[in-house]
């Protein structure tokens, strides 16, 4: 969860830099501009309240790998646990 908010924080550095030197500007503007980040602020908040969700279904101290054993069929759960719970530490 650290590591989403600060890419979080990360990538509105970086789309802004990039729509200064993509055709973007050139071409749409500052309302392209304006909308884009609208548009995406609005899908941004959708996999909040998703994320939300999935907490509130599944209240638990052991993190995402623990989610993922909840989810996914009883068959896959210790391995899908294994690398959701790797990549959550790489």
């Amino acid at each position: 969860a650290t590591f989403a908010i600060g890419f979080t924080e990360v990538a509105v550095l970086v789309s802004v830099c990039l729509v200064f030197q993509s055709p973007g500007m050139s071409n749409g503007g500052p309302a392209l501009m304006v909308w884009s980040f609208v548009a995406c602020s609005f899908c941004t908040v959708i996999i909040a309240w998703v994320m939300a969700d999935i907490c509130a279904a599944y209240p638990s101290a052991g993190s995402v790998y623990h989610w993922t054993a909840q989810i996914v069929p009883e068959k896959w759960a210790p391995l899908a646990s294994y690398i959701c719970g790797w990549w959550n530490f790489l």
